[in-house]
């Protein structure tokens, strides 16, 4: 790729997640792979922690591979990836029991999507060529999703200027009308005319602005994939 603007070096992304890998509940927190930070907006005293690292769950391998030399004219150049799951409707920090680190427990402030948004301006301030990520369990959890099928948590998540996410397992809970409202682009009197014992009454379901990727998740009726697969993104 030739770079016109040798101010300003130009990365092309392919991203691609999978809905029930990455997703926040029966997938721990990710599993995912290169340089991310895990926002946490709770730590001792109830500041913000960030956690990294540069392999998942994986070990670090014990020969490291040989770097990849950039090239000369563009220097070194990072793109920091922040991840960010399971937020479960919890608009406001609560108190969450956690492990002390020594078999016990404590509790800690935890939560907030003031406080997420926060450390998240901090991060993309320290480097404006950042991919916030959302790995699902969004919409469900606190009274006020219950009450409204997870539409009173859209706008502040929306807010936080999120580039890319999947759907969560409990994505899923207030049935498969919902789900498919908020998340596919299927016309709506397709998704009605599906059988859904489970589907509640509802005026409209707000959606993410976001794009959202499901790499393993497909249309029993047919095999068709239920979101795009992958994502490329210019940072």
């Amino acid at each position: 790729m030739k770079n016109h603007q040798p101010e300003k070096i130009r990365k092309l992304l392919l991203i691609t997640l999978f809905a029930t890998g990455l997703s926040a509940c029966g997938g721990g927190s990710g599993g995912s792979t290169g340089n991310t930070t895990s926002i946490n907006p709770g730590a001792s005293g109830g500041g913000t922690s960030l956690s990294s690292n540069g392999s998942g769950n994986k070990p670090a391998p014990t020969t490291p591979p040989a770097p990849v030399s950039p090239p000369a004219s563009s220097g070194i150049h990072t793109i920091t990836f922040m991840h960010y799951n399971d937020l479960h409707a919890h608009l406001n920090p609560h108190p969450d029991r956690v492990s002390d680190g020594h078999g016990g427990s404590k509790i800690e402030i935890r939560g907030g999507v003031a406080r997420a948004a926060t450390l998240i301006q901090r991060i993309r301030q320290e480097n404006p060529d950042s991919v916030l990520m959302n790995i699902g369990d969004t919409y469900h959890g606190g009274a006020e999703a219950w009450f409204t099928l997870g539409n009173a948590i859209v706008p502040p998540v929306n807010a936080l200027g999120i580039d890319v996410g999947v759907p969560g397992n409990w994505d899923f809970g207030y049935s498969a009308t919902v789900f498919r409202l908020r998340y596919t682009d299927a016309p709506f009197a397709d998704i009605m005319a599906v059988a859904d014992r489970l589907r509640p009454k509802f005026n409209k379901i707000m959606r993410p602005n976001f794009p959202n990727l499901a790499a393993n998740m497909t249309y029993k009726s047919n095999g068709e994939l239920v979101s795009p697969a992958t994502l490329m993104k210019d940072v």
